[in-house]
C-alpha cells in the first residue's frame, strides 16, 4: 500500500471543494494510506520532524503538492516555509510531483518568465517593476510594451487574484503602493503587455507526463475580460488536441523542470502565446470540461512514477 501525503494550503471555507479534496477521493479508490502538510500551520519541530495541525506527519513514499506555495529563499517573512521544504528535500526515498523546486519555482511568475524567456518560448512582453524605477524610466518601458493599457501581476498569486489592468501611470502606481504595502516588499513585480487580441478566449491546457489535454475558455458576463480562468467566472468546452499547442505545452512544461502543468494559453496573431505555466491549477472536474477525468489521470500518473 503507498502511502501518500498531500501538500498544500488548507482552505479558509471547510466547505469549499479543492484539490485536496479531488485527490483524496482518487487515492482512495487506489487504497493509498493518505496523510497532510497544511502549509497554513506546518512547521519543523526541535527533533526535525514537521509537524501539521499539531501531528508528527510520519514518513511517506509519494508527495502530492495540490496548492502552490508561495516563497522566497533567505527571504525572512518565508522562514517557517522555507523550512519545511528544505526538511521535505531531505526526504531521500520520497517521490514528489511535481518535484519541490520546480514547482516552489514555478509558483514565481518572475521566475516563470525568465524561463520561458530562456527557452525562446512566446510570451506577451514582459518586464519586472523594482521599486526604485521613476516615472520617466517606467513610462519607457510601458512604451516598449506598445502603451497602456498594461496588466499588472503580484509575482506571488494564483487563480486570478491580485492582476490588475492599468490604464495610466497613476492607476499603476497606486496599484504598485497597494500590493508593496499589503504584503510584497521589495519584490519586483511582473508588468505585461495586455493581449487584447486574445479577450474573451484562450486556452487551457493540461500536461499530465507526455499527455496534453487542451480545453477552450470563453468570457462569460461575470468575468472580467482580460483574465483567463474559472475562477473570474469563465466557461469552457472540450477540444481536440492541436499538434502545435501540444508542442508548446510540452516544451514549457519541461523548460520549467515539470513533470505536469496546467498552462494558460493566448491565441494571437502570430500564433499561440503563453500567459502563464501553472504547476499544479485545478483539478476540479464538476468545474472544468476535460475530455478526461483530470484527478484521477493526474493520481495514475503520480502513482506510476512510484512504481517505477
Amino acid at each position: 500500500m503507498t502511502n501518500v501525503c498531500i501538500i498544500g494550503y488548507k482552505p479558509k471555507d471547510p466547505y469549499s471543494f479543492t484539490n485536496q479534496q479531488v485527490l483524496k477521493r482518487a487515492l482512495e479508490k487506489k487504497n493509498c494510506n493518505i496523510s497532510y502538510i497544511d502549509f497554513s500551520n506546518a512547521d519543523v519541530a526541535e527533533d526535525g520532524s514537521i509537524l501539521s495541525e499539531n501531528s508528527k506527519v510520519e514518513a511517506f513514499d509519494l508527495g502530492l503538492f495540490a496548492t502552490p506555495i508561495f516563497t522566497i529563499p533567505e527571504v525572512p517573512n518565508f522562514e517557517r516555509q522555507n523550512n519545511i521544504l528544505n526538511k521535505l528535500k531531505s526526504y531521500s526515498n520520497t517521490i514528489f510531483v511535481n518535484s519541490i523546486d520546480p514547482h516552489i519555482n514555478t509558483c514565481n511568475k518572475s521566475y516563470m518568465y525568465e524561463v520561458l524567456k530562456e527557452y525562446d518560448l512566446p510570451f506577451p512582453n514582459t518586464f519586472n517593476l523594482a521599486n526604485n524605477v521613476t516615472d520617466e524610466e517606467l513610462e519607457e518601458k510601458i512604451l516598449e510594451l506598445n502603451g497602456y493599457p498594461v496588466v499588472m501581476k503580484h509575482p506571488l498569486s494564483s487563480m486570478g487574484r491580485e492582476v490588475y489592468l492599468c490604464n495610466n501611470l497613476q492607476e499603476l502606481r497606486a496599484q504598485e503602493q497597494e500590493l508593496r504595502l499589503k504584503r510584497l516588499g521589495n519584490i519586483p513585480i511582473v508588468i505585461q503587455e495586455y493581449f487584447k487580441y486574445s479577450e474573451g478566449l484562450s486556452i487551457n491546457v493540461r500536461v499530465i507526463g507526455d499527455r496534453v489535454i487542451p480545453r477552450i475558455t470563453l468570457g462569460t458576463p461575470y468575468a472580467e475580460p482580460f483574465k483567463s480562468n474559472f475562477a473570474e467566472g469563465r466557461g469552457f468546452i472540450a477540444c481536440k488536441p492541436i499538434p502545435e499547442l501540444e508542442e508548446l505545452s510540452i516544451k514549457a512544461t519541461r523548460a520549467l523542470g515539470l513533470d505536469t502543468a496546467r498552462l494558460d494559453i493566448f491565441i494571437g496573431e502570430q500564433g499561440f502565446s503563453i500567459c502563464e505555466v501553472n504547476s499544479i491549477g485545478s483539478l476540479i472536474d464538476a468545474e472544468q470540461a476535460w475530455l478526461s477525468n483530470i484527478g484521477e489521470d493526474f493520481v495514475d500518473y503520480c502513482l506510476q512514477k512510484v512504481n517505477e
